[in-house]
């Protein structure tokens, strides 16, 4: 109970049905999401991992000696 007091997704819901969004648009919305985050999942999951040179590029660099 104490911590969806705090969650923002839980307030911020309460909020929007509060300023008359319709509980069945929100329930559109969260299947919508819900969607694209199972199809990023699914195309993650298919593609081919990088070499390690991409994997590491512009991640990290050598320090500056000097």
């Amino acid at each position: 109970e104490q911590i969806e007091r705090h969650d923002p997704l839980v307030r911020c819901r309460a909020q929007l049905l509060a300023a008359g969004v319709t509980q069945a648009t929100l329930d559109r919305i969260d299947q919508d999401i819900g969607a694209r985050i199972e199809a990023a999942v699914t195309a993650a999951r298919a593609a081919t991992l990088p070499s390690m040179e991409r994997a590491h590029a512009e991640v990290y660099t050598e320090a500056a000696h000097g």
